[in-house]
């Protein structure tokens, strides 16, 4: 599922939305060195860093910079090519 349309599937307000998907944007910027160029890793990290941020944002879904944060800091805790 592309990662706009995960998010948008989340139960937010359209505001909060905007907020999440600056967050993904700034955290993909971190952590797409991670990944490596194979488009299906590609694809799969980005749907576990869309979780990570729907997961932050449970906790703060109006400050981009903290919800990339601790996106990050979830994402980057585990194995990023695990299924």
């Amino acid at each position: 599922m592309p990662v706009r349309k995960l998010i948008e599937n989340a139960s937010f307000a359209p505001e909060a939305l905007e907020v999440l998907y600056a967050a993904f944007d700034l955290a993909w910027e971190e952590v797409a060195s991670h990944v490596g160029p194979d488009p299906t890793a590609i694809t799969f990290a980005r749907e576990r860093l869309a979780q990570a941020v729907l997961s932050a944002a449970r906790l703060n879904a109006t400050d981009p910079t903290q919800i990339k944060t601790d996106a990050v800091a979830a994402f980057l805790s585990s194995d990023p090519t695990e299924r």
